[in-house]
């Protein structure tokens, strides 16, 4: 019900999910401007995304972001940032007078920005751009170098961590996942910084502050535009190469990276016989060259589970050692490729007297 949120309260979005059950399927709802008044929720606009597929809103329709797409899935959290797995891009915001009045894929809407006329570089399907080339595709005018809603950016692969980083396990995890999946312009603010929009958790603190410290902080310069008809699969002949070629947008999706290669860490080991356990880790790498514990793979399955020298080899890649002594090959599998580490079993030499030299003597 929308009829009773006039006031704003910063953006007020509002995020949340319904499992599956049964055969209902999960949904993401978002809100935005949304109120809790008199028992009910009041809001400006709202979504809901049917988390069983990737359908996407028709081209021109919005959401509770500017850009159309969802929220949830772009958010940076805590937790997969410190531990290094996050797989999927982020989301960040311009100011309003730096953004351009149309869209690319995957975004499917615009709200404010700069009117562009001359779209060099850029193809168009008829509501908004599908994809563009680097550098932004306007040159006319006061638009010029105006970044549009969905715009991909890609931290350079060269670009050092700054030195206020160092040993700052978070922020250069940040900087990796900026390398490997870049961010998303998804909405306008007031001003012309970049804001990177995480989902809150006060364990953030001020550790990611170090990014933007120092004569060798990260700019925007640093960024690249990755052309993003290579991460779309299923277009129609010669788009993007024609432009107008690229009729319609509502069937197409994103090409998944396909696994590459499987290692394990570490890929030797010696554990203790009965007793000994070691953490075994696998390591994937897709075709777009990203890496990850696994988890877009879809995780992997460890052989052998038991035996004369592992007494178990769990889910996790947790190996526990059986009684006897030798070596054994741990291995990783998803489908048809896999990594492997080398295992050996030791006993501890058994003590004896004689070998002390302490024969004929009685001990007490």
């Amino acid at each position: 019900n929308n009829s009773n949120a006039t006031t704003y309260i910063n953006d007020g979005h509002s995020l949340s999910v319904t499992l599956a059950n049964g055969s209902t399927h999960a949904y993401l709802y978002e809100m935005y401007n949304s109120q809790y008044s008199g028992g009910q929720w009041y809001n400006a606009s709202d979504a809901m995304w049917d988390l069983s597929g990737n359908t996407m809103p028709c081209q021109g329709c919005g959401t509770t972001d500017a850009a159309g797409l969802p929220i949830a899935p772009l958010l940076y959290t805590y937790d997969e940032v410190l531990a290094g797995t996050t797989n999927h891009p982020g989301r960040f915001t311009l100011g309003n007078n730096r953004i351009l009045k149309n869209y690319v894929w995957p975004a499917t809407a615009y709200a404010q920005g700069d009117a562009c006329s001359t779209n060099a570089g850029g193809y168009t399907d008829g509501n908004g751009m599908l994809m563009q080339t680097n550098p932004a595709p306007c040159s006319n005018g006061g638009a010029s170098g105006r970044v549009p809603y969905g715009q991909l950016y890609r931290l350079k692969a060269a670009t050092a961590a700054p030195a206020a980083c160092a040993g700052n396990t978070l922020a250069l995890n940040m900087l990796t996942a900026w390398k490997q999946y870049g961010m998303m312009l998804a909405d306008g603010g007031g001003n012309g910084k970049w804001y990177v929009i995480a989902a809150n958790d006060a364990r953030w603190g001020s550790q990611l502050n170090c990014i933007n410290t120092g004569a060798d902080k990260i700019v925007g310069s640093d960024f690249e535009v990755p052309e993003t008809a290579q991460l779309i699969a299923n277009l129609p002949a010669n788009c993007p190469g024609t432009a107008g070629a690229c009729t319609t947008l509502n069937s197409y999706q994103a090409i998944q990276p396909s696994l590459v290669s499987i290692s394990v860490s570490p890929s030797t080991a010696s554990i203790l016989t009965v007793t000994g356990t070691q953490q075994l880790t696998p390591s994937c790498t897709y075709s777009d060259s990203s890496v990850d514990n696994c988890t877009q793979a879809g995780g992997v399955t460890w052989a052998p589970l038991s035996g004369s020298l592992i007494a178990n080899s769990n889910s996790s890649g947790l190996v526990t050692a059986a009684s006897k002594v030798g070596s054994v090959t741990v291995t990783a599998t998803n489908g048809s490729i896999s990594g492997s580490a080398a295992i050996t079993t030791y006993a501890v030499p058994t003590s004896s007297w004689q070998g002390l030299g302490l024969q004929g003597f009685t001990i007490k």
